[in-house]
């Protein structure tokens, strides 16, 4: 991987849930990328070993991961209860600390991490993450 000389080094980072996408058990699969300024420097995919009871609880367990992440053990996993994850989250929006954002599904790149995509909207999202074909001849 090749990384980017930046004038900024800003810490950003994606995620995205998938409620209920694993067929045999129900359970969610969460997915997260980091930038820092415009360098991919770590994604996850998991599938939780819990099923959540709505997309919504599904969502805010894939921000309670991400914003773990980036603020408090940054790049280490550990999470809690989504109690403790939706309050925490709260705390974070309102000092905005963290910033959510909708994101339409054309352009959600976490979906590349918890769903199966057709070839062309693969290919486009692995070009914005910056990842190249490392086989491929120039």
């Amino acid at each position: 991987m090749y990384y980017h000389l930046l004038s900024h080094l800003d810490i950003v980072g994606y995620s995205d849930a998938y409620w209920a996408g694993d067929p045999i058990d129900r359970h969610f699969i969460i997915g997260y990328y980091i930038f820092v300024g415009s360098n991919l420097v770590t994604w996850r995919c998991k599938k939780q070993n819990i099923a959540a009871r709505s997309s919504v609880e599904a969502e805010y367990r894939a921000l309670t991961q991400i914003a773990y992440e980036l603020i408090i053990f940054f790049f280490r996993e550990r999470t809690k209860y989504i109690e403790v994850g939706c309050h925490f989250i709260r705390d974070l929006v309102i000092t905005h600390r963290v910033v959510t954002l909708f994101i339409i599904s054309s352009f959600q790149l976490g979906d590349i991490f918890t769903k199966a995509l057709f070839r062309k909207n693969f290919s486009i999202f692995c070009s914005k993450l910056g990842m190249i074909d490392i086989y491929v001849s120039v």
